[in-house]
């Protein structure tokens, strides 16, 4: 008997735990949404709240505040752009920028997924003291510059090119993806983004 209910207990804590996984995992899904959407200045908690269909109460439980909501909202993305960026590192570095940068406006086009905070200059700032936030950003940065040097060395990337300015245009890059959400371009958004890699690492490749 004992060992029914010890069980039983257990199963009852698994469950409840996937369910408090599952509405944090809808939180932070909502959250990335609206600042998508309104930006994250106008996001409060009673909004947030709202947009999930939950109380305000329920909410706190799952996170104190929004710089909470947001940071973990953050770090999710990292971490999902450090194991993709794992995942293709048998490819040689050229590749791997070039799937990288498309991998960005993948994301970037996909705003309810954690990965789309990635590209926002605002949440960067917000964030800038916390310490998880940037450990997992310099983790991405540092990964991009050993695939920059590895492109230089075996000269498909220019080697007078500064490292930081060819990743900065990396992620400023994917603001045109902007153009596939306006009338100002027949092209379809793949297109966009062919287009948009082509002219970028065509800039990069050493003059012959």
């Amino acid at each position: 008997m004992f060992l029914l209910v010890e069980s039983t207990g257990i199963m009852l804590s698994n469950k409840q735990e996937r369910k408090q996984e599952m509405r944090t995992d809808l939180i932070l899904r909502a959250a990335a949404r609206l600042i998508d959407k309104i930006g994250y200045t106008n996001l409060t908690m009673e909004i947030l709240a709202d947009e999930v269909g939950i109380s305000r109460p329920t909410l706190y439980k799952h996170f104190a505040n929004i710089q909470e909501v947001v940071a973990t909202i953050v770090i999710r993305g990292y971490e999902q752009a450090i194991q993709y960026m794992q995942a293709i590192n048998r490819q040689p570095a050229i590749r791997q920028l070039e799937a990288m940068l498309r991998y960005l406006f993948n994301i970037s086009h996909e705003p309810s997924g954690f990965g789309s905070t990635l590209i926002y200059d605002e949440l960067q700032r917000v964030l800038n003291d916390n310490q998880e936030v940037n450990s997992q950003y310099h983790q991405i940065i540092s990964m991009l510059n050993r695939l920059i040097e590895q492109a230089k060395a075996s000269r498909d990337v220019r080697d007078d090119l500064a490292n930081e300015v060819i990743i900065a245009m990396m992620f400023s890059l994917v603001e045109v993806s902007a153009l596939g959400r306006t009338s100002q371009t027949k092209l379809r958004y793949d297109e966009i983004v062919d287009q948009v890699v082509t002219v970028f690492f065509n800039g990069l490749r050493p003059k012959h």
